[in-house]
């Protein structure tokens, strides 16, 4: 078997398996993971120069990241917009592939030395996932966005 014959065969199998999938559509929502209390823009209690970290941490609860020396703490926020996985089945086994677009919120506040509000921001990014699996694997590609 030549490798320009092999190459094709492999093209062929891949078209011919995705035509055979399945697709199932995956739901749009925040992830279980995600907290609910961020949205897409600055909480208006929250103003620089005058509101403290308690305030914050009353209102917010923990963040999901504080910086070393605590003047910056992260809150975010994952959405699924959706997506669509393959699914195929013979023999007892399955397997699927797919791709899900997500959307990180982060929530961003810096404080000053006197635990005040100096400034804070929202960070938005949309980009797409992996996904996969066989039999009882599967993975997922990494987050495609991380807390500053």
């Amino acid at each position: 078997m030549t490798v320009q014959f092999a190459a094709r065969l492999i093209i062929f199998a891949s078209i011919l398996t995705t035509l055979a999938a399945c697709p199932v559509p995956l739901p749009r929502g925040d992830t279980w993971e995600s907290r609910q209390n961020i949205g897409d823009k600055v909480p208006d209690f929250i103003v620089p120069g005058k509101t403290a970290r308690t305030d914050v941490l009353l209102a917010l609860g923990e963040p999901d990241v504080t910086s070393e020396n605590g003047m910056q703490f992260t809150y975010t926020r994952i959405t699924s917009e959706g997506g669509v996985l393959f699914v195929m089945a013979a023999g007892g086994g399955a397997a699927g592939a797919g791709s899900e677009t997500m959307t990180y919120r982060h929530l961003v506040i810096l404080f000053d030395e006197a635990g005040v509000v100096t400034s804070a921001r929202n960070e938005r990014v949309s980009c797409s996932e992996t996904l996969f699996g066989a039999g009882n694997s599967s993975y997922r590609s990494p987050p495609c966005s991380k807390p500053p």
